[in-house]
């Protein structure tokens, strides 16, 4: 009996001991299945990003990052002169003399003490680090969709260039985008008004989000309100104290700016779609804007936040006269929703699907009317938020019904 009893006790460490290393395999297996192709993603965003990207930061670094740098120096030394474009020219020939142009800072004056303490630093060094901010914010837009979505969700964040291209641009991109998922996440957990407040901050910004007030108004979401409306009017109050409101209307209709401006057949907007189709008449423009308001403010008032919320805000950049590359940004959410969507039609998922691989933002580098595809792009986005019952008709299965 000992002896059997010393056979079954050997039997026993040995099965323990076969499992051990099992057990090690398939975790070690099971980590590579879950995170593997994220990794895999990720590390190609990364050789994209220094291959094709990274070219573009030293000039990013003497234009769009030095706006922002003078806006920040100008607010910090001389705010009265903050929208004169001669003030501006000046700040910037003097860090950057060889400069062509002048890169304007056009944004409300309260936002540009946010780039004031950058500008304690040399501009090589302000731009590193703002550079570097720009990452580790990306990384914690991608931990958190990781946590929302699951792991595989990192693989269609990794192929969404828009925050790639605000980064290597020395854009704001990542740190507005974070702020409105920031608001989004206070919204869906009940705290209104913190939302709220959260959305004031975003006047940073406010031509891509001018839809949003409103449709909060119509829809009478009074917990809302109660943050938008005071932060709001602290944030147009610092910019009527810092710079003449007057001096800023001046700033934005200066026909020599807007011709520094983008193409405007490369933005994201109403305005690229009419141009890339050749219908760039008054009426078309009124009729897309007037079809995208109709859209916005129709949404039943029983609808989810996910639709009327994201419908605004894509609705905003739609009729934005410019909506940028980079800021298709702010859409991450609405379409990581969808492809995380397994009940979603095919037609909803492969339209998602198409706004987050990188090629038709680059279709925007293309001449007419191929630079229009990612403003198409966009507001069939659109269209599947704000009315997705729209894309539920499958006339193929209606044929073989009838059959």
């Amino acid at each position: 009996m000992a002896f059997l009893k010393g056979i079954l006790i050997l039997d026993d460490w040995s099965s323990m001991a076969s499992a051990g290393p099992l057990g090690k395999k398939s975790r070690v297996r099971s980590l590579l299945e879950t995170w593997g192709p994220a990794g895999v993603a990720i590390l190609g965003s990364a050789v994209f990003f220094i291959m094709v990207l990274s070219p573009v930061m030293p000039y990013a670094r003497t234009h769009d990052f030095l706006g922002l740098y003078s806006g920040g120096v100008l607010v910090r030394t001389d705010p009265a002169h903050l929208y004169d474009p001669d003030a501006q020219m000046r700040v910037q020939l003097a860090l950057a003399p060889e400069i062509p142009v002048l890169t304007p800072f056009p944004r409300p004056a309260f936002s540009a003490l946010f780039y004031s303490p950058f500008t304690w630093l040399p501009l090589r060094t302000a731009f590193a680090l703002w550079v570097t901010l720009g990452i580790l914010g990306l990384f914690a837009i991608w931990t958190w969709a990781a946590r929302r979505f699951g792991p595989e969700i990192l693989v269609y964040c990794a192929f969404f260039v828009p925050f790639l291209f605000g980064i290597a641009h020395g854009q704001d991109t990542v740190f507005i985008a974070g702020l409105l998922i920031l608001t989004y996440c206070a919204l869906e957990s009940g705290r209104k008004v913190l939302g709220g407040v959260l959305l004031g901050l975003l006047m940073c910004k406010f031509h891509l989000f001018l839809l949003v007030p409103a449709a909060i108004l119509i829809r009478k979401e009074w917990r809302i309100l109660a943050g938008y409306v005071p932060t709001a009017a602290a944030a147009a109050g610092l910019t009527i104290a810092l710079a003449s409101p007057a001096s800023y209307l001046a700033f934005l209709r200066n026909s020599k700016l807007e011709a520094l401006q983008t193409s405007p057949e490369m933005m994201l907007n109403v305005n690229s779609i009419t141009l890339n189709l050749g219908f760039d008449y008054p009426w078309t423009r009124i009729l897309l804007i007037a079809l995208i308001l109709a859209a916005v403010f129709a949404i039943p008032r029983t609808a989810p936040l996910d639709r009327w919320f994201w419908a605004a805000v894509c609705g905003s950049m739609l009729i934005s006269p410019h909506t940028f590359a980079y800021d298709g940004a702010l859409l991450l959410i609405p379409i990581l929703k969808i492809l995380a969507d397994s009940s979603a039609s095919p037609i909803v998922r492969g339209i998602a699907a198409t706004a987050v691989i990188p090629l038709p933002y680059f279709m925007t580098l293309l001449p007419k009317p191929y630079s229009g595809a990612p403003a198409l792009l966009i507001f069939l986005l659109f269209l599947v938020i704000a009315w997705p019952e729209w894309f539920r008709w499958r006339p193929w299965a209606l044929r073989t019904a009838v059959s």
